[in-house]
């Protein structure tokens, strides 16, 4: 089976057995809220801006907020995009638009520094991300991973704050509070 990511979480869910008795089913839940590490690659430029969204947000609600927390709004949005729409179609073309936009091969083409990102994502989101990808594969080839859909969605919102086309900042604040 193709992995859709670096975790590859589908591939190990396929390979487990079904789990029975209450400790068993206690012990695949904490699994399935436990948290992976995902390594993407972003513009060294938005890197360091984010990371002042990042402070900006923090400063407002007093609470710890950092560029893996940034990124997981990010999943949020696409998990609740899949979940409303899960026409794996019509979300590829989203995502094939995102590709399309100037920003992303002007930082992606090799030309410009890349920063490595770090991010915590919950093994279910990686899941269901992973499902859509699978699920797209079955509509079109592609190349695309997990970590790739985070990295676009990254950039997207990029562009858009970049463009006044959306405050993030207020976003996530009245989405801690």
């Amino acid at each position: 089976m193709k992995e859709y990511s670096s975790v590859a979480v589908l591939t190990q869910y396929f390979k487990q057995e079904k789990v029975k008795g209450f400790w068993s089913r206690i012990a695949d839940n904490i699994i399935k809220n436990s948290r992976e590490i995902l390594t993407i690659e972003v513009p060294k430029r938005f890197y360091l801006k984010n990371e002042l969204i990042c402070e900006t947000v923090h400063e407002e609600t007093h609470k710890h907020f950092n560029q893996s927390d940034l990124a997981n709004h990010l999943i949020k949005d696409a998990l609740e995009e899949y979940s409303y729409s899960p026409s794996p179609g019509k979300l590829h073309e989203q995502f094939r638009q995102i590709s399309s936009l100037s920003i992303v091969d002007r930082y992606y083409s090799g030309k410009q520094e890349l920063s490595d990102l770090e991010v915590y994502v919950k093994r279910k989101d990686i899941l269901t991300l992973e499902m859509f990808l699978l699920d797209l594969e079955e509509i079109k080839d592609h190349n695309l991973t997990v970590e790739k859909l985070i990295e676009l969605k990254y950039i997207e919102m990029c562009d858009q704050v970049l463009n006044n086309e959306r405050d993030i900042v207020s976003e996530i604040i009245d989405d801690i509070i």
